[in-house]
């Protein structure tokens, strides 16, 4: 019942990420999927830190986006629209 009244994307977030570790943890991937996982996990958190600096007021749009290039490997061009559509 709580979940109907307090639905959040992060839930939803946070359940596909413990669904995609189980998987992980019990085998079910092979080599190139489970490179594709590390990659969503590595993306997961750097949007985690990104939105949560941006929010706090520790991160800077310029400093967000060139954490983005340099840690999920992002083109510039992608980063910066990242960063506004989480700034915004």
């Amino acid at each position: 019942m709580a979940r109907l009244l307090f639905r959040s994307e992060f839930a939803s977030e946070a359940w596909c990420a413990y669904g995609e570790s189980l998987m992980a943890d019990e085998g079910f991937f092979d080599p190139i999927a489970h490179f594709f996982f590390l990659r969503a996990r590595l993306w997961r958190s750097c949007r985690v830190l990104v939105d949560v600096g941006l929010n706090a007021g520790t991160m800077s749009e310029s400093a967000a986006a060139e954490f983005l290039i340099r840690k999920a490997k992002l083109p510039r061009g992608a980063a910066v629209r990242e960063v506004r559509r989480y700034a915004g």
